[in-house]
C-alpha cells in the first residue's frame, strides 16, 4: 500500500564515481547535479582520478514509500506525491522550493513477479530544515 510522505534523518557517507578529481576539502563548487538548487552538503574524505569518497552532513529529508511491480509508474506516482507537498499540500499550506536530487531507493520483492518497495525522497530546502511543515 501507499504511504504518506515521511522525513528522515540521514547521515550517509557515499562513494560517488567521479571522472574528476578533488581536494579533502568541503566542497566549494556545487555539484553538477544541484542546477543552482539546494542540495546535501559533504565532504570529500577521499578523492582520486576515478572516484570521491564522501561524508555528507546530516539533513532532513521527504520521503514516500510505493509498492508496486514497476519501477517507473512507483517513480511517477512517489515524484507526484511529493510535489503536491511541496506544493502547498501539507499541513502549513506552504510552497517549498525543489532541491536536487530526487534519490530513489529499491527494496527488491521476494520473487520475480511480486511488489517491490520503492522510496522516494528529496532534502527538505535548507530554509525549512529546522522545523518542515508536516504532510497532510
Amino acid at each position: 500500500m501507499f504511504s504518506t510522505p515521511l522525513f528522515a534523518s540521514v547521515a550517509v557517507a557515499v562513494v560517488a564515481v567521479l571522472a574528476v578529481a578533488a581536494s579533502a576539502a568541503p566542497v566549494q563548487d556545487e555539484p553538477v547535479f544541484c542546477h543552482g538548487l539546494d542540495c546535501p552538503k559533504y565532504t570529500v574524505l577521499n578523492s582520486t582520478k576515478d572516484y570521491e569518497v564522501r561524508q555528507y552532513a546530516k539533513s532532513q529529508w521527504a520521503r514516500t514509500t510505493v509498492e508496486i511491480d514497476n519501477y517507473t509508474t512507483a517513480v511517477d506516482i512517489g515524484f507526484q506525491r511529493l510535489f503536491l507537498y511541496i506544493s502547498g499540500q501539507n499541513v502549513d499550506k506552504k510552497h517549498i522550493p525543489m532541491t536536487a536530487p530526487v534519490t530513489v531507493k529499491v527494496v527488491p520483492g521476494a520473487g520475480p513477479y511480486c511488489n517491490s518497495t520503492f522510496i522516494i525522497s528529496f532534502m527538505v530546502p535548507f530554509s525549512f530544515q529546522p522545523n518542515p511543515p508536516q504532510p497532510v
